[in-house]
């Protein structure tokens, strides 16, 4: 392939390598879910309540009990950062 300037080279590099990378991810995920679909009926039951519960417990429970109370309290960026910095020294 001829490239006339050094941007059109860059370009078609960066092309080529994110289709290289996007066929790892491809091949990672086929990998995967072939695993995942040689399962048992019981062990793959396994996995999904395993799932179910990890979404739960980050998604559910960060959204009910862990309130952005600096955000709250605070207005700009840098108060906030003095008030952690004060926590930590009063430590």
């Amino acid at each position: 392939m001829f490239c006339s300037t050094k941007s059109e080279y860059f370009a078609l590099a960066i092309e080529k390598l994110i289709r290289r990378r996007m066929k790892v991810f491809k091949k990672i995920y086929e990998f995967y879910l072939e695993g995942f679909k040689s399962l048992s009926p019981w062990a793959r039951t396994l996995w999904v309540i395993i799932l179910v519960k990890l979404f739960i417990m980050f998604a559910i429970l960060r959204l009910f009990f862990f309130r952005d109370t600096l955000k709250n309290r605070y207005d700009t960026d840098e108060e906030r950062a003095n008030h952690v910095i004060e926590e930590l020294i009063s430590q």
